[in-house]
């Protein structure tokens, strides 16, 4: 009797095992078509940093699936109409980007459509480590400010000093090449070239930040308020620049009293590091 209990437990567990099967995706439909496009964005709209974007596709008949790549990369998707996703742009190149909406139909097809947008940096943007405080005109490329002064390498405090009275070479205009010079010489931790010395000063994920140069740090003066975290007090906001005026004089700024004017390179200053992009 336990015998053939047996065999008719495993005659039904076989047959069930052999009935099992799946049903097949229907095969697409070559002669269905379906038009897809944008409603928002229109064709190269102009897009910005760290703005909520909506981005709306729409289709002459129902569909099961509406994805939307950036750049072949997908970023959201929709199943019902209004097909809406919500797009935050962050951390990419500025300039043209291409936006693909990807339709998936009932019955297994997938129809395209295309657009260019152009992404746009605009001053204050939150972008690369810091935030924007000067565009050129092509809209891809300027500079970009720490929201934070420097402190020193054992964070006991801001101030710093040029260090010896060794003319360095430095110029008015170009920042980077400045801070290698003044670099190159610092030998005591707060001399204010010191944290760029070898790879350069590593900053929120990046290692290419440097001290303005005088025409620089004029333009972060400009701008000050699309960076902001500067003192209020007038004895708290001299900034150095890395542009000398003499062998023995640096030139600063006052970001309170909005001056130009030279330090010895004795006293010390506060150091704002900036980057390009």
């Amino acid at each position: 009797m336990k015998k053939i209990s047996l065999y008719l437990f495993l005659f039904i567990l076989f047959t069930s095992c052999g009935d099992s099967s799946t049903t097949p995706n229907p095969k697409p439909d070559p002669a269905e078509n379906i038009t897809v496009s944008f409603v928002t964005p229109t064709k190269s709209s102009e897009v910005y940093y760290n703005v909520t974007q909506i981005i709306e596709v729409k289709t002459s008949e129902d569909v099961k699936k509406v994805e939307i790549f950036l750049d072949g990369q997908s970023i959201g998707s929709s199943i019902s109409s209004p097909y809406k996703i919500n797009w935050m742009p962050k951390d990419l190149e500025p300039g043209t980007h291409k936006l693909t909406a990807r339709a998936s139909s009932m019955k297994n097809n997938e129809f395209n459509i295309d657009t260019d947008v152009n992404l746009k940096i605009r001053l204050g943007d939150d972008f690369k480590g810091g935030k924007v405080f000067s565009v050129d005109g092509s809209g891809a490329h300027g500079l970009i400010a720490s929201v934070d002064d420097l402190r020193d390498s054992k964070g006991i405090g801001y101030y710093f000093i040029w260090g010896d009275y060794t003319l360095r070479g430095t110029s008015l205009d170009n920042g980077a090449e400045n801070t290698k010079k003044v670099a190159t010489a610092a030998t005591y931790y707060l001399e204010m070239g010191y944290q760029f010395k070898g790879d350069g000063l590593k900053l929120n994920g990046f290692n290419d930040w440097y001290i303005p140069s005088l025409r620089e740090l004029e333009l972060l003066l400009d701008h000050k308020t699309n960076v902001g975290g500067f003192p209020a007090d007038s004895k708290e906001a001299t900034y150095w620049s890395s542009s000398e005026s003499t062998a023995k004089n640096g030139f600063c700024l006052n970001f309170v009293a909005l001056m130009a004017n030279y330090n010895i390179k004795a006293v010390g200053a506060r150091i704002r590091p900036i980057r390009k992009f």
